[in-house]
């Protein structure tokens, strides 16, 4: 049970009595700041217990409760066992969630008209919980990048209408997985601490933790691979002249349908020795329509290459293909005259 002191003013205590009531709420509920006097509640129907301490109270003075602007009565159902006079239990209800509510306690006259002490609490009922998104919003951020080969690290947030912080947890699974067996504490752009295989396929799953403790019910994942999109040369890979022609016929398979820049370069040995002014020969992108889809596409040369390229007896030559959140990939092909 998370204790919330009363925290209204003195003036409250009409009578004069000396702070004989304690009220809490139980969970899911926390002030909204620290020693704040406003509390954030999770759930429509809360449920309060009220101490009162009734030793210095006229002897027919009473406990009594009520919320907002709502008639008093009394605080529900009192407790049996009790470390002070009276116990109560007292169970709130609300139609939606909205903020501005009061609990207010009072040990008050039969009447009403004097109140020997006055307590309560002010709070909000939100019954939302976190909704966890994959990447920055703000910042257009793509949701995944790996600091090195065997490491993955990914963004994501809990938008808040309220801007109250959420904390978050994280596990990477097989990608036929259910759910995780385990979480972990993790924070947005950091280095996932689990060693990846350079060719396996992976997901990765994510949920906020908000405010009040609860996490997000639908977790977000994301199938992913250090290599995301294999690419395979499936044709006309011998000459320069024929790629010029014909164009380099390519196969692409890829985990999720994200874009593939693939570039023929000249390597820089040859650039130099040749005194060419660039490296770069032609350059295709791609992106298959579907996850663990495959494209087939052609890659052209640029028009008016050099005529000193089709002279040589031997070009070493590169095809770097790029997705994005991934270190680029190189295929290295030796072409003839």
């Amino acid at each position: 049970m998370l204790v919330l002191l009363a925290g209204l003013p003195a003036s409250a205590h009409a009578g004069g009595g000396p702070n004989a009531l304690k009220v809490t709420v139980d969970p899911p509920s926390r002030p909204q700041e620290p020693g704040s006097d406003q509390y954030v509640i999770g759930t429509r129907t809360p449920t309060f217990h009220v101490q009162a301490d009734l030793s210095g109270a006229p002897p027919d003075y009473q406990v009594r409760c009520h919320v907002d602007t709502n008639p008093d009565g009394p605080c529900g159902t009192q407790d049996s066992q009790c470390p002070v006079s009276q116990c109560w239990t007292f169970t709130a209800s609300h139609d939606s969630d909205g903020d501005g509510h009061i609990l207010t306690v009072t040990i008050s006259s039969p009447d009403g008209t004097d109140d020997y002490d006055v307590g309560g609490i002010s709070y909000n009922v939100d019954t939302t919980p976190a909704d966890t998104q994959l990447g920055d919003p703000d910042a257009g951020d793509y949701p995944i990048d790996f600091p090195d080969r065997r490491h993955v690290q990914f963004w994501f947030s809990a938008p808040d209408p309220d801007s109250l912080d959420a904390t978050f947890q994280c596990a990477i699974t097989a990608p036929g997985a259910a759910a995780p067996s385990s979480w972990s504490k993790c924070a947005s752009a950091q280095r996932q601490p689990q060693k990846l295989a350079v060719t396996g396929t992976y997901r990765f799953w994510v949920r906020a933790i908000d405010f009040l403790g609860r996490p997000d019910p639908t977790p977000v994942s994301y199938i992913f691979s250090p290599t995301p999109c294999r690419l395979k040369v499936v044709s006309g890979a011998r000459t320069l002249r024929a790629i010029t022609k014909h164009g380099l016929k390519l196969r692409m398979t890829c985990l999720e349908p994200v874009g593939l820049d693939v570039k023929l370069l000249l390597n820089t040995a040859q650039t130099i020795k040749l005194q060419l002014p660039y490296s770069q020969l032609g350059e295709k992108f791609a992106t298959p329509k579907a996850p663990q889809s495959s494209t087939t596409f052609t890659l052209h040369t640029y028009k008016g290459l050099p005529k000193k390229l089709f002279r040589q007896k031997k070009l070493f030559v590169g095809l770097v293909s790029n997705t994005i959140g991934t270190p680029p990939k190189l295929i290295e092909l030796k072409l003839h005259r």
